[in-house]
């Protein structure tokens, strides 16, 4: 009975810290104007800056939910290493835990990193909130 009582605060914890981010997340995008840039719409006369700035929203929205899931998971790890009650599968288990989302937040930011460097070497840049390619000749 035990057992099941922190199985379920520690899944309410974890389902309202992701309520409040997905609740967060949404809120910013909608601060900044969207996903899909809304300055064309009505005509219609979408942009290669456009295409590309859906692209970048969409990956800043990914990365600040990916963010958020890792923290709740070497929150997750460390609950799971602490209670684990010197059962050595428990620690293993939560060592393991908290490694992946060690692993994960470095592939997410090299791979941020990566897509940073290949816009800057095309000639990506932002002016006012908004991409401005500069392909070069």
């Amino acid at each position: 009975m035990k057992k099941y009582l922190k199985f379920c605060v520690l899944f309410f914890v974890l389902l309202l810290a992701i309520v409040i981010n997905l609740i967060s997340v949404n809120i910013v995008t909608a601060a900044d104007g969207g996903i899909i840039p809304r300055e064309r719409y009505a005509k219609g006369n979408y942009q290669l800056n456009d295409i590309i700035s859906v692209a970048v929203n969409v990956a800043n929205f990914i990365l600040s939910i990916v963010g958020s899931l890792s923290l709740v998971m070497f929150i997750y790890g460390g609950i799971t290493f602490l209670i684990s009650g010197g059962s050595s599968t428990q620690v293993e288990k939560g060592k393991q835990i908290i490694l992946g989302a060690i692993i994960g937040l470095v592939l997410v930011f090299t791979s941020y990193s990566i897509i940073k460097l290949a816009c800057t070497a095309l000639g990506v840049t932002t002016i006012e909130n908004k991409l401005n390619i500069q392909l070069p000749q």
